[in-house]
């Protein structure tokens, strides 16, 4: 468990924390964590600190990385910044597999360590069920993620009541321990913030159990209720039931099942590959040759992102008779290809590839018809 940095509180209190909307360095870039937006969370760069919005987002520059923290509790530290981020990049092992990558029908994918992670990596589990029991509408767990500021005051204060750290680390079911006996240092500070409103009964200290033992009975000895009820008064089936409620009403990590985590980071990566990906496009996605015509012919990939650099650029006829592949070009973002084929035959050419500083696999498709 760590403070929060002097330079971030001194922000936070002054509201002099830099963002997109009141900097002009052309430098500076906007982020996000994960698409649906994630908001009330601090965070700091090299150069940036503030608080994430309300559509989740964050100033950086590229080169740095960012720290994420709930109230006083450090998240993640040293997660390299880019426009979009999910929690499936939160931890460094999970990183470095993200960016190898594997290989799905011959061409490189992100998506086979994706799953790996989203299945099997502890710490994100862990660390995206205390997201989103975190959230203030505990059931939209696949929307935006709202911690608000109230919540968090409430976390700040029931964090120094415990004493042992909160760690992410621990398996998911030592995280998320909750029994009669014993609760895991993360459940006993969820336990004490109160999700209602201030002014909801839910929010007060339940009546102990000798509060309600020496409180009178709606009933008489023999079963019967009393005649001489007072509607003003509470009486000990009343303290009960509120004491009960009050209880039920308390949050635990197990109010997020496991599904529902894997859930939530699938689709979180989904959404972004897909919010990403649209970013580029083919001036043309088909060509239609005569026969015999078999001129080498240039495509390029194109992006709304002005001077966009890749990674990686891998280009597969999917039936080589027909087409085949000239020439690959990464640093001009190019391909060429020939035609082979007769009339009527047609096939696709599959062109995957990979943005500099990102470790997603994008794929477009480009349509070939013999005529």
């Amino acid at each position: 468990m760590r403070a929060l940095p002097i330079t971030l509180l001194l922000c936070l209190l002054t509201s002099a924390c830099s963002d997109s909307s009141n900097s002009s360095s052309p430098d500076l870039k906007t982020g996000r964590l994960t698409t649906s937006g994630v908001s009330g969370l601090t965070y700091r760069t090299a150069t940036e600190e503030g608080q994430l919005n309300d559509a989740g987002e964050f100033t950086y520059r590229d080169g740095e990385t960012i720290s994420f923290w709930v109230g006083d509790l450090l998240l993640v530290e040293g997660v390299p910044a880019k426009d979009i981020l999910t929690p499936l990049e939160f931890e460094g092992n999970a990183r470095a597999d993200l960016q190898i990558g594997g290989i799905e029908n011959g061409l490189t994918t992100h998506k086979i360590p994706e799953v790996e992670i989203t299945e099997n990596n502890t710490t994100i589990r862990n660390l995206t069920r205390f997201l989103l029991v975190m959230n203030e509408n505990l059931n939209d767990t696949g929307e935006q993620v709202v911690l608000t500021e109230r919540n968090i005051e409430q976390f700040n204060v029931a964090l120094q009541t415990v004493s042992d750290p909160i760690d992410f680390t621990v398996s998911e079911d030592a995280f998320a321990l909750n029994t009669e006996t014993e609760t895991s240092p993360i459940n006993q500070v969820i336990e004490q913030i109160c999700f209602f409103s201030e002014e909801s009964r839910l929010c007060e200290e339940p009546p102990t159990p000798e509060e309600i033992a020496n409180t009178e009975s709606k009933f008489n000895e023999d079963g019967s209720e009393r005649e001489d009820l007072d509607e003003d008064f509470e009486y000990r089936e009343d303290l009960q039931s509120l004491r009960d409620a009050i209880i039920e009403s308390r949050r635990h990590l197990d109010d997020v099942n496991t599904d529902s985590i894997g859930n939530y980071l699938a689709d979180q990566a989904e959404n972004a590959l897909n919010d990403i990906g649209s970013q580029f496009f083919l001036l043309d996605y088909a060509a239609e040759l005569n026969e015999g015509d078999n001129e080498t012919r240039i495509v390029e990939l194109n992006s709304v992102e002005l001077g966009f650099e890749l990674d990686g650029f891998e280009v597969v006829s999917l039936n080589e008779e027909i087409v085949r592949i000239a020439d690959i070009n990464m640093a001009e973002r190019q391909f060429s290809y020939f035609s082979l084929g007769t009339s009527g035959q047609e096939t696709t050419i599959l062109i995957n590839f990979k943005r500099t500083g990102d470790y997603r696999w994008f794929r477009q498709n480009f349509r070939v018809i013999i005529d």
